[in-house]
């Protein structure tokens, strides 16, 4: 296995999104954002007190966010390594659930939130469309 990419620093991951290797690439990097961006309305939830029942599966679907990030990566190299194909159709759609998922949590909050801390929720929701818009391309792109 590879090394995480929660285990780099944030600027170690934008480098290696950036290098000229196939991994990691689109899924991990939006898997990555919306555990970013879930933990962004898990701080406005803690902050306000609002929702309290979200904070705990919030803080769970981060993890699997996480995993999910790394499991692209490993599913990338498989393909590349042994052309094996499974991870890759079951890997986004796995991603793509799980940031379904956070942004069913921020649609629950979001009626919740006023006040500038309003803005986050909707940042964090912003980063999860647009997490979901991106793995929705590379799941098109694994299909061809």
């Amino acid at each position: 296995m590879s090394v995480s990419v929660w285990q780099q620093s944030t600027g170690d991951f934008q480098e290696s999104i950036a290098a000229a290797k196939p991994a990691p690439a689109g899924v991990a990097t939006a898997a990555a954002t919306a555990a970013m961006g879930l933990s962004l309305l898990i701080k406005v939830l803690r902050i306000t007190g609002k929702c309290p029942e979200l904070i705990e599966p919030s803080l769970e679907l981060v993890i699997d966010l996480r995993e999910v990030s790394d499991a692209d990566v490993e599913a990338v190299s498989a393909y590349i390594e042994r052309r094996e194909t499974r991870g890759l159709k079951e890997v986004p759609e796995q991603a793509l659930k799980l940031v379904d998922e956070a942004a069913h949590f921020c649609a629950q909050a979001a009626p919740q939130i006023t006040g500038l801390i309003a803005a986050d929720v909707m940042a964090a929701k912003a980063l999860l469309g647009g997490s979901a818009a991106a793995i929705r391309v590379c799941i098109a792109a694994n299909k061809k």
